[in-house]
């Protein structure tokens, strides 16, 4: 099963993951993303990818276990 991963360096706070996909994130008061979820379950994969895809700073990352 794949991971949800945010880079907290490369997240600049634009919010698109939360206002668009709250059940998978939320912000922290500075506004950088933090995963709601840690395992991503099938059921939810398309969201998370469509999370990322939208994220501008590409800040979003499926990391895939080995």
């Amino acid at each position: 099963m794949a991971q949800l991963r945010i880079d907290t360096v490369a997240c600049k706070g634009h919010g698109l993951c939360f206002f668009g996909w709250s059940q998978l994130f939320d912000l922290r008061e500075d506004g950088i993303a933090v995963a709601l979820v840690d395992q991503i379950p099938p059921d939810i994969r398309q969201d998370v990818e469509d999370a990322a895809a939208a994220c501008p700073e590409r800040a979003i990352l499926v990391v895939e276990e080995p």
